[in-house]
């Protein structure tokens, strides 16, 4: 069940910075679960000022085909205008692929770390 702690905000290392926005997409299998999270996260998203956000995106152990491959590629395009920094973790071996690819349509820097206590030090190092 996709509900909403799957978006939620977590703090960053300095508690008078912003707050990381949490995206989490881990263990998702089907795109209607990917497009339930990335309806959550976009509420938030593109009704906060641009580049205000910091966002921190789990993919540990999700499946995305080529169709939810292109639909994280849009809308972390949409997204752009709002992230001050992004972060990404739980993409390894042959899914970085698919990482490149979002990347590469997205136009978006989006660092991808190898868990999540180093991609909230590289977020908090960004503001």
């Amino acid at each position: 069940m996709i509900t909403q702690s799957r978006v939620h905000f977590i703090p960053s290392l300095n508690d008078t910075d912003p707050k990381i926005l949490y995206i989490d997409f881990s263990n998702l299998k089907t795109i209607s679960e990917f497009i339930r999270v990335i309806d959550m996260a976009k509420s938030i998203i593109r009704s906060s000022p641009q580049k205000s956000l910091l966002t921190l995106t789990n993919f540990t152990g999700g499946e995305a085909d080529n169709e939810t491959q292109k639909i994280i590629a849009d809308y972390a395009k949409g997204n752009t205008p709002y992230i001050k920094a992004a972060a990404v973790i739980g993409i390894t071996g042959v899914r970085r692929v698919l990482y490149y690819i979002v990347i590469r349509l997205s136009n978006r820097n989006i660092h991808l770390c190898d868990n999540k206590d180093e991609a909230i030090k590289w977020l908090s190092s960004q503001l």
